[in-house]
């Protein structure tokens, strides 16, 4: 689950839903999917659906159509967290039909990479890798920078699956450029995580060992890096034991 961590994308706000007459109802929609996404990281899973479930049934009353597909985006990542992977599969594609006559290019885009998380939850990383590429090309093209940093970190991960490490290398090192200009340490130090991934896949066990471990002492000791530092302090001391160095590896 921790590659889906690169799909989860903030609230995108639409040009023309949020006239005046019905920002009451707007509002109460983002506050929904703010609690939808709090919930989903602390997987309360049954909290975040209902969550979601609210947010549809306002976008649907108010005839929103762009806020109606941004809930069934998220409710298909949802329920990708679940398992449930015809849903998933089923909500986004019904958000992407939206965006399409919507011509909302950045929800299109979303909706390719939710979808790509699909396929490579169910381990069809061709067909993952093709979704993710359609997602890459409008981020290309746009603004998001964390947007477009996520998408190369997911086109590095499934190129990785498919046994294309140098590929999936200069991925991850497109995206580690844009974290270090954001400033995001998380970013940062998933990426070398990746990176790591890569190169010890190409054979270099001791240069994936210094990655991981320079993206480890890039993360602060705060309550939103701490689930990061203990999956990385893991990886790390499994290289440690799979270098003959069980001594340092019991320090991870």
């Amino acid at each position: 689950m921790r590659h889906l961590l690169f799909s989860l994308i903030c609230l995108i706000c639409h040009p023309g839903l949020h006239a005046q007459t019905d920002s009451t109802q707007t509002a109460a929609f983002n506050a929904l999917m703010t609690n939808a996404s709090r919930q989903l990281r602390a997987a309360s899973y049954d909290s975040c659906f209902i969550s979601l479930s609210e947010a549809m049934r306002l976008a649907d009353s108010g005839r929103k159509f762009g806020l109606m597909a941004k809930a069934r985006s998220e409710m298909g990542v949802l329920h990708i967290y679940q398992g449930r992977y015809a849903m998933a599969l089923a909500n986004v594609q019904g958000a992407l039909s939206i965006y399409e006559r919507m011509g909302l290019t950045e929800g299109i885009a979303e909706c390719h990479n939710n979808m790509g998380s699909i396929y490579y939850a169910q381990k069809e990383f061709e067909k993952a890798r093709a979704s993710y590429g359609k997602c890459l090309v409008i981020r290309e093209q746009g603004k998001d920078r964390r947007a477009l940093g996520i998408i190369y970190n997911n086109m590095g991960d499934v190129s990785l699956k498919l046994k294309d490490p140098s590929t999936a290398l200069e991925y991850h090192r497109r995206s580690l450029a844009i974290w270090e200009e954001l400033g995001s340490v998380s970013g940062k130090a998933i990426t070398l995580e990746l990176m790591g991934d890569c190169m010890d896949r190409m054979g270099d066990a001791e240069g994936a060992l210094a990655m991981i471990k320079k993206g480890f002492a890039t993360l602060k000791d705060s309550d939103n890096d701490a689930r990061t530092r203990i999956i990385i302090g893991i990886k790390i001391g499994n290289l440690l034991n799979a270098l003959g160095k069980a001594g340092e590896a019991r320090s991870w």
